[in-house]
């Protein structure tokens, strides 16, 4: 882990922890997600598309869901917390 020193603003502040809250990384080299997802990833789309105003589709396919190629965890899934 690593440890960012903040200036001590209240909007940098506001700013850092909205930022932090959007912020993973990639805990395993899987590029899959597992079936039992698949609501998760449906809420994830519905929240970008009302956000943001985009065209994006729910695509069920083995190519994106596949619990057997999974490891020890799942592909990285974009957050809900969308500010």
């Amino acid at each position: 882990m690593f440890h960012i020193k903040i200036p001590d603003d209240p909007d940098v502040k506001k700013q850092y922890k909205i930022i932090k809250s959007l912020m993973t990384y990639p805990r395993t080299n899987t590029e899959y997600l597992a079936e039992n997802e698949k609501d998760k990833v449906k809420a994830v789309i519905e929240a970008v598309k009302n956000k943001f105003n985009v065209n994006v589709e729910f695509k069920d396919s083995k190519k994106i869901f596949d619990s057997s190629k999974i490891e020890s965890h799942s592909a990285v899934i974009p957050t809900l917390n969308l500010q």
